[in-house]
């Protein structure tokens, strides 16, 4: 998402379908950078900003895509659908992350050489952020998978 994208483009939209804070028989309950808002937009903060991004750049709302990519379409063929490059889609998340990167510099949360470490890194989170396509069995959002067979409901 994004470390400026960080983590955020690891993980997918699929983590979009947490309603409220969830408990895992296992682990307890889930930390809240994992859970919505009671408007539907995520609580992390780097993924919130990849979805915005990436909905802007489309030229569609962040609601319309979110539905598109827990109906199983990646932000790419969404993007496609719109008359958008997923390069554009790319391009545009790594802006962002960048802008997310200098505004923690100038904060003082994080070095410029941390900046520009992550930084290296945004291209390829984003285009993975945006080639991932939500399959049918994907866990996220719904439990943590066991050893013993697939997510609980």
């Amino acid at each position: 998402m994004i470390v400026a994208l960080g983590a955020a483009a690891g993980m997918t939209l699929a983590g979009l379908g947490i309603a409220g804070a969830q408990v895992d028989e296992a682990t307890g309950p889930r930390p809240a950078a994992v859970t919505k808002h009671a408007d539907g937009r995520p609580r992390h903060p780097r993924l919130r900003v990849a979805v915005a991004a990436a909905a802007k750049a489309i030229g569609i709302s962040e609601a319309d895509l979110v539905t598109a990519v827990k109906g199983g379409q990646s932000v790419a063929q969404v993007a496609q659908a719109h008359g958008v490059t997923p390069q554009a889609v790319v391009d545009a998340l790594v802006a962002a992350g960048k802008q997310r990167l200098a505004a923690a510099v100038a904060a003082g949360r994080i070095t410029q050489a941390q900046a520009d470490a992550r930084g290296a890194r945004l291209a390829e989170r984003a285009t993975r952020f945006v080639n991932h396509v939500r399959s049918a069995d994907d866990h996220r959002g719904r439990g943590r998978r066991t050893q013993e067979g697939p997510a609980r409901a």
